[in-house]
C-alpha cells in the first residue's frame, strides 16, 4: 500500500519509527506549510492499527491515508 502521512514536524521521527517498525520503505519527505508529509511503501498486513498508532504517538495530530501501490510476492 502507498501510505501518506502528514504530522507535525516534532512528531515525525516517531512517525518515521512506526512506518520503518511495519517494514515500509519511506520513499518521500516534504513539508508543507508546517506539517511533514511521509510518502512510503507498507504491506498491507502490516497496517492494521497503524492509523491508531501514529495518532498515539503524535498526541492526535497526525493522519495518514492508504491507497493501493501494486501486488508484490510475499516473503518466504
Amino acid at each position: 500500500m502507498l501510505v501518506e502521512a502528514e504530522a507535525p514536524g516534532d512528531h515525525l521521527g516517531a512517525v518515521i519509527g512506526s512506518i520503518n517498525s511495519r517494514r515500509g520503505e519511506v520513499s518521500e519527505l516534504t513539508e508543507r506549510n508546517g506539517t511533514s508529509i511521509v510518502r512510503a511503501i507498507v504491506p498491507l498486513a502490516e497496517l492494521f492499527g497503524f492509523t491508531d498508532a501514529i495518532r498515539s504517538v503524535s498526541q492526535g495530530r497526525a493522519s495518514a491515508t492508504m491507497t493501493p501501490a501494486g501486488y508484490r510476492p510475499a516473503p518466504s
